[in-house]
């Protein structure tokens, strides 16, 4: 590989041999174009084995670097300027480094190395970015621009790499020639003619006043800059946007005025340590030394990690902000934590949370002094969220191990308190924490039970359940979390000594239906892998039945609660859980009613107090017809609920609509239809989408005026077009004819629009023969069936909600391509059924998935799967059944190698196909068009077509 070391000089004689010395044993021949020098650098050059031509000087330094080009020989080009070298590492590796990059990047034509600008006179770093220093020898490489020249490939920017193990060394901007160089190319911008289409370099003209002092008109031509959409500056923005905030520092700019210009600087270079450095700066003055201290620990941290192209001068900031932290630990912490004023960190621990992570911010915001977050590999904007914010960010290699990530946070943090919320968890609005902490702080007391409380975001924000959790806990050593997953708070040689603040209310939205799954899908597989390693724990028997229990793996759910309860270890808190999960999934898996009573016997002996093991006794009830027991099981546990009790998990605030609309069916099952309104309204005051109590609404509305009726609706919904189609949907549902006609009539008025009802309404109301009517119906709940499956293979959920809507085997065949059960033979039919439109209406990857379930089916029923893709010719997918066919006939059966033979010329797979066909002519099977397929293949292997 040749290499040409090139230079423009001019008065360089104390730096020109320490740039020969640089390049010399890294280069074949070294290029120096003098352009005046009057000093003595012509009679060193003259002793040194360079090839030395003369420029005539034109003040622009582009024309003068693009000359030296033009002599140069070598494949690539090193072009420093005389006041940089090479460190000594890099130029003892830069012909390997150059080799490397010629070989392994070949569209790449320029080399981006680190430089460090050093004050040459009392050798201290100023600052260090990445330059373009290094080139491909190749014609439309070339500089442009008179000052500040940039190497441009035709009119675009070169492909450019970086590469961090070579270093450039400069001293041209020492303090005695920065103001020199400041005035010569000032004077070369202002006086060029610039043509009308060209961009004048407003930027560079902004560096210049601002070196030589004349800050007025350095701010002009800044804000000129960023106005301006002509160009933009490859690698050194970053440097305009920081002379821009200091020279309205230095002008005395008001700080409420700047800190907006700080933090829009931060969000466009993230990862400099600059401007964080700025922001805490300006805390500092604002005497708001909590969010200084963040700032600068946070500027500390990203110097630290830099590896940007963007110049950074925050090396000869570092001693200040050093100084600046060290003030802040001497004197306002300690301060902090005085007993008039509780210290409090916020933590948490992140990944991928950026829908979360504003509220979470804005709820801790306002009680925390430290706000530590720790990311544990986010590839979102979470990252960038947060550096908008005053946090202190850590990074940490995630090792399926929660326990291990938390208590990475804890010891980040400063706090004599810890609130350790989840980025899907958020304090009640009313919520004042440290007050509520003052309430509680008895030196005793090392950790504080909160109220939280599940919503479920997708379902119009229902209550899934609620219980009491540690959130809130002293920052003591001894105490810490332990467990890979559900992990726990434990302490070590002190007692924990836990306070319950009901008051203290938690919202937490991981439950919701949409991301739920998605969690306890990780939570499952980091416990499989455990156990893989180290076998079973009993500790994870609970945790496992919680994932099976989600994933409506109800056999597999039964069986790991079991296992927890046989353990006898004891669920602090929430053990009631078990057992309310355990009998629904014993309800779910039908299991025999004497059998689940006994568990629910065995329930509420343990839990007398908590009412929802009642109401689960009198839903079973209810489902076997006894509705006079189910009855009074139900208005027992309400009577339970009422009660002043202290319960640490309570599942009965979720399932109390539905509690509340058994009863109202059980009255209007009795006819009395003012009981039946009576817990509708109940059931709907709280969860006005539970269709079984508005129907039963609309039923006990029937006897009333339109009028009532609809004033009585009125309280429940209101007047958008999601409320207005619900209450048509379940009005027809219900046979309420008038109001379903009432609310249509204001769909069309209002929206234009009738529900999707109307049709079925107007088939069976002008059809005289009704068993046309029955066949124009059933046409039309195919047709939306066929429709919902499609959706629904769509989707990366299946939701339970569409469980009942749908027929079982249906449901069933959805269940098992989305693996939450096995499919059985007596499914072959609904999934038969379905194979076309799954065909005709759904993308490749779904069908794909959807073939490959089909594969689960005996051999003679994914024949006819095999016999239904030939028939629509999707030749590409029964490579995902056939070959398996023909294994297990063991060849026997010529009808499936012919079609084999098919599939594979429809996918040109040639040789395979010929052999396939071969063996049909050999077994005398579909001779003629055996035949046609192998001249076929003759003619194609040929090219004929």
């Amino acid at each position: 590989m040749h290499i040409s070391a090139c230079v423009i000089v001019k008065n360089e004689e104390k730096n020109i041999e320490r740039w020969y010395n640089s390049v010399k044993d890294c280069s074949d021949e070294q290029i120096v174009v003098d352009t005046g020098s009057t000093d003595g650098t012509i009679a060193i050059l003259k002793t040194l084995p360079v090839k030395l031509y003369y420029y005539k000087w034109q003040n622009d330094f582009a024309a003068a670097k693009n000359f030296v080009i033009d002599k140069a020989c070598g494949e690539w080009i090193l072009f420093l300027d005389a006041d940089e070298y090479f460190s000594e590492n890099s130029i003892a590796n830069l012909r390997s480094e150059i080799d490397r990059i010629s070989y392994l990047h070949q569209e790449v034509n320029a080399c981006l190395c680190l430089k460090i600008n050093f004050d040459k006179e009392n050798y201290e770093e100023i600052s260090r970015f990445y330059d373009l220093r290094i080139f491909r020898n190749i014609e439309d490489l070339r500089y442009k621009g008179k000052i500040h020249e940039q190497l441009f490939n035709c009119d675009k920017l070169p492909q450019v790499i970086k590469n961090n193990n070579l270093v450039i060394y400069h001293t041209g901007y020492s303090g005695n020639l920065i103001k020199d160089k400041a005035r010569r190319n000032l004077e070369i911008l202002l006086t060029k003619s610039y043509a009308e289409n060209e961009i004048i370099p407003v930027h560079y003209i902004a560096e210049c006043y601002y070196v030589l002092g004349d800050l007025c008109k350095a701010l002009e031509y800044i804000e000129r800059y960023l106005y301006q959409k002509q160009y933009k500056v490859f690698n050194g923005e970053s440097g305009i946007w920081r002379n821009y905030i200091n020279i309205m520092i230095l002008l005395h700019k008001p700080i409420e005025k700047i800190l907006p210009l700080v933090f829009k600087a931060i969000k466009k270079f993230p990862d400099m340590a600059d401007f964080y450095a700025f922001a805490g700066w300006l805390y500092w003055q604002k005497k708001n030394y909590i969010y200084a201290g963040r700032c600068f620990v946070k500027a500390i941290k990203k110097f630290e990690t830099y590896n940007g192209i963007q110049e950074t001068y925050f090396a000869a900031d570092l001693p200040k902000v050093k100084k600046y932290l060290e003030q802040i630990d001497k004197y306002y912490y300690k301060k902090l934590k005085k007993r008039d004023r509780i210290f409090i960190s916020a933590c948490i621990i992140v990944k991928n949370n950026e829908r979360d992570i504003k509220r979470w911010f804005n709820s801790v915001q306002q009680f925390s002094d430290e706000i530590i977050v720790v990311d544990t590999g986010s590839t979102d904007n979470t990252v960038n969220i947060l550096n908008e914010k005053n946090v202190s960010v850590y990074y940490f290699q995630w090792c399926n191990n929660f326990a291990v990530a938390k208590n990475f946070a804890l010891n980040k943090a400063r706090g004599e308190w810890i609130v350790f919320l989840d980025a899907d968890e958020y304090f009640s609005d009313n919520v004042n924490i440290r007050n509520k902490l003052l309430q509680s702080v008895d030196q005793s007391v090392n950790a504080v039970s909160c109220r939280m409380i599940n919503i479920d975001m997708d379902n119009n924000k229902n209550e899934i359940n609620r219980f009491m959790q540690i959130r809130i806990f002293r920052n003591y050593q001894g105490i810490y979390y332990q467990g890979k997953i559900h992990e726990q708070l434990r302490a070590d040689k002190i007692r924990l000594n836990i306070i319950q603040r009901k008051d203290i209310v938690i919202y937490h939205t991981g439950y919701s239906q949409n991301i739920y799954l998605e969690k306890v899908r990780r939570n499952l597989k980091i416990l499989q892998e455990s156990i893989k390693k180290d076998g079973e724990n009993k500790y994870y028997f609970r945790y496992l039945g919680d994932c099976y229990y989600a994933l409506l793996d109800y056999k597999k759910a039964i069986r790991y609660y079991e296992k927890h309860l046989e353990s006898k270890i004891y669920s602090l808190g929430n053990e009631n859980d078990v057992y309310f999960n355990l009998i629904d999934s014993m309800i779910k898996e039908k299991y025999y009613y004497q059998d689940i009573f006994a568990v629910i016997k065995k329930a509420y002996r343990k839990f007398p107090n908590y009412p929802e093991f009642t109401a689960q006794c009198a839903a079973l009830s209810f489902v076997n017809k006894h509705y006079g027991a189910a009855k009074r099981a139900f208005e027992k546990s309400l009577i339970i609920y009422k009660k002043e009790r202290e319960l640490s998990s309570d599942n009965f605030t979720a399932v109390l609509p539905e509690v509340y609309r058994y009863l109202s069916q059980i009255y209007l099952h009795e006819n009395n239809r003012k009981q039946a309104f009576h817990f509708a309204n109940k059931a709907l005051l709280i969860d006005k989408y539970n269709y079984k109590a508005l129907r039963i609404m609309c039923k006990c509305l029937q006897e009333i005026a339109i009028k009532d009726a609809v004033k009585c609706l009125g309280q429940y919904y209101g007047k958008n077009v999601k409320d207005r189609l619900f209450v048509c949907r379940q009005s027809f549902y219900s046979g309420a004819e008038k109001l379903f006609i009432y609310y249509n009539k204001v769909l069309f008025n209002e929206f234009g629009i009738y529900s999707e009802n109307w049709r079925l309404w107007n088939i069976f109301m002008n059809e005289k023969n009704k068993d046309v009517t029955f066949d124009k119906l059933l046409m039309q709940v195919v047709e939306k069936v066929q429709l919902l499956v499609i959706s629904l293979l769509l989707m990366r959920e299946l939701p339970e909600k569409y469980h009942s809507i749908l027929p079982e085997s249906i449901w069933r065949c959805l269940s098992g391509y989305y693996n939450k059960m096995n499919i059985e033979e007596s499914d072959f039919e609904a999934y038969a059924a379905l194979l076309p439109i799954v065909v005709s209406h759904t993308n490749d990857e779904v069908l794909k998935k959807y073939i490959t379930l089909g594969g689960k089916f005996a051999l003679n029923k994914r024949c006819q799967i095999a016999d239904k893709l030939c028939e629509l010719e999707k030749w590409q997918y029964l490579n995902l059944l056939l070959p398996a066919i023909i294994k297990e006939q063991s060849g026997s059966n010529i009808e499936y190698i012919f079609k084999m033979g098919k599939c594979a010329y429809y996918n040109n797979k040639f040789n395979d196909a010929e052999l396939f066909f071969r063996q049909a002519l050999d077994a005398n099977y579909n001779t003629d068009e055996s035949s046609a397929y192998l001249t076929w293949i003759n003619d194609r292997r040929s090219g004929k077509w």
